[in-house]
């Protein structure tokens, strides 16, 4: 995953998906397509097809193809967004998970079909969200950590959730973080929570306040040492 994080720094190309990274990949790979254009990212969402038309009358009455001198601007414009965002998602997987998506024409198709794979059903979903929960409730910093460090892991867990459909509130992860914290920063939360009103931190405030501490604490060390 640091590997593939350090790559997709790039803006200039979309994240590769390569099947264990999907969460990551589905987050990044909507933002590349918008920053190309807005109404692209808008087309996963609404869907595609060749544009119709509709001939005869009564009984006889059908929907048929446009040709494509028929095309209105705005069909052109629709399906130029459509090859847009089917573009990046092609230049974004890797060769298996290409092969599920090759003979896709919409950007909603292709993108359904990974999320499927990737996801699973919803009872995959929700076993994976229970397995999430877990692996968070469980979840202590180690002593070897800096508070980064063990932020990334909080982090980490808490965007996999989102990407699931189950975003954790801010103040529960704050929360979480004060309670598992190892025992050199057992004064610093206890004055957190004596002098904040711990519901109304973010995480950014507490992170940061926790890496002064840190720094501090450190500093205090090197000079008695």
């Amino acid at each position: 995953m640091a590997d593939l994080m350090k790559e997709g720094a790039s803006n200039t190309r979309p994240p590769l998906l390569d099947g264990t990274n999907y969460s990551y990949w589905k987050a990044r790979m909507h933002a590349y397509i918008r920053a190309l254009d807005e109404r692209a990212g808008k087309s996963i969402e609404k869907g595609w097809k060749l544009p119709t038309k509709v001939v005869g009358e009564g009984a006889a009455r059908k929907e048929i193809l446009k040709d494509d001198s028929e095309w209105t601007d705005e069909d052109d414009k629709l399906s130029s967004c459509n090859a847009k965002a089917l573009n990046a998602i092609f230049g974004g997987v890797d060769v298996d998970q290409f092969r599920r998506i090759s003979a896709c024409q919409s950007a909603q198709e292709a993108w359904k079909i990974l999320k499927l794979h990737c996801e699973g059903t919803e009872s995959v979903r929700l076993s994976k969200l229970q397995m999430l929960t877990t692996q968070f409730e469980l979840l202590r910093m180690h002593e070897e950590e800096t508070i980064l460090q063990y932020e990334v892991k909080i982090r980490d867990i808490a965007n996999q959730a989102a990407a699931l459909g189950d975003k954790i509130p801010e103040n529960r992860l704050v929360r979480k973080v004060l309670r598992s914290l190892y025992s050199k920063f057992k004064v610093k939360v206890i004055a957190i929570e004596e002098h904040k009103i711990v519901d109304a931190m973010s995480m950014d405030e507490l992170i940061g306040s926790l890496k002064t501490f840190e720094m501090n604490e450190e500093a205090r060390d090197s000079f008695t040492g």
